[in-house]
């Protein structure tokens, strides 16, 4: 690796490793301390609650990665500004294109080892701590990662593949559904499956798509129905904290989730605006620190880090509101979803190719 190389990079990455440390720490004792409000709830304790936020850092360390970067760019490279050193770089004939390319290549490839671990080991983290969390607080509930929940309601077993929700939490659906029945000697009397799953007040469980079996002594009877009503005490509050929310969901998760809705004529367009800002993330990121380098070559060159910081929380806010307003509207009018969570860092990378041209 060349000296110029080696100059930048061991500015750049430094500080957006320890930007990413600290806001992952801040949220992490935020996480914390909310869930030390929930000690005392069945059996949740101490224990359960530094577990949980342990098993959803993945998630956290995923979602602020973006912020680090921009904040943590700014503030490396304004230091080399600062220190002239990034004028003497160019004066050596190193362009101001051949700096922001090392830039924008020693944070992409970082980027792309953390979308890795993140499709790894996020969604992984979030059903084991959503598991443990439901297990200490709801007496017989049991998640486990592969067969979804259990829960027993009297003489039945109900069980879910998934329990979906939107981004504010309220259980929509409940996926993949089965529902074993046994008779006073404990002997399977009926097995109940369908395709979906919602609850109405004061009706019960409406099971969509149904195959009922009921077995006799000698016999069992097979029925397809479009519909079945399922009394039942269970009630939503009691799994809709710890559904699946597609923004938790890994793209092969998001992938497989679409196909099914699409099989079973269900509504795809959370599970596709969660697909699409997985796959836009490195775009987010690299256009956010493009929009940001501009200032380094200008503004940046005077003042001090808290300067740098403070530029870099601005633009990542920014940024934040800029895509999330543009995805709702898209959402909100069934326009295309790919164009929604693309098109705003490519606009910020390109005023930061024009700004960068200008200075």
């Amino acid at each position: 690796m060349k000296a110029s190389t080696r100059l930048i990079v061991s500015s750049v990455l430094p500080m957006v490793f320890l930007t990413w440390a600290v806001l992952i720490a801040l949220t992490s004792l935020l996480t914390l301390s909310q869930e030390v409000d929930e000690i005392g709830i069945g059996s949740y304790g101490a224990t359960s609650a530094l577990s949980y936020t342990l098993w959803t850092l993945p998630r956290r360390a995923y979602d602020y990665f973006v912020y680090a970067c921009i904040i943590g760019g700014l503030a490396g490279l304004g230091q080399l500004a600062q220190s002239s050193e990034l004028i003497a770089l160019q004066a050596l004939g190193l362009s101001k294109r051949k700096i922001v390319w090392r830039v924008l290549l020693s944070v992409g490839l970082l980027t792309l080892v953390v979308m890795a671990l993140a499709e790894m080991w996020g969604s992984i983290g979030d059903r084991r701590a959503d598991a443990l969390v439901a297990q200490a607080k709801t007496p017989g509930l049991s998640i486990g990662a592969k067969f979804g929940m259990w829960i027993k309601d009297g003489p039945a077993f109900f069980n879910a593949r998934q329990a979906m929700a939107d981004d504010n939490g309220k259980l929509t659906e409940l996926w993949q559904v089965r529902i074993l029945e046994f008779n006073a000697q404990s002997e399977l009397s009926r097995v109940l499956t369908a395709a979906t799953a919602r609850f109405e007040p004061g009706i019960g469980w409406r099971l969509n798509d149904v195959s009922d079996q009921i077995f006799g002594r000698d016999r069992a009877l097979l029925t397809q129905r479009a519909t079945v009503l399922w009394a039942s005490r269970l009630k939503p509050e009691q799994i809709a904290a710890r559904a699946t929310r597609p923004g938790r969901q890994s793209i092969l998760e998001l992938t497989e989730n679409i196909d099914y809705a699409r099989d079973n004529g269900l509504e795809t367009r959370s599970f596709e605006a969660a697909l699409w800002y997985r796959i836009s993330f490195p775009v987010g990121v690299l256009g956010l620190l493009l929009a940001g380098l501009p200032f380094v070559f200008g503004a940046l060159r005077s003042g001090g880090l808290g300067k740098r910081i403070f530029l870099g929380m601005v633009l990542a806010l920014a940024f934040f509101f800029l895509q999330r307003t543009v995805a709702n509207l898209f959402e909100t009018y069934g326009w295309n979803l790919a164009t929604a969570y693309l098109l705003p860092p490519i606009l910020l990378g390109t005023w930061g190719l024009y700004r960068l041209r200008q200075v």
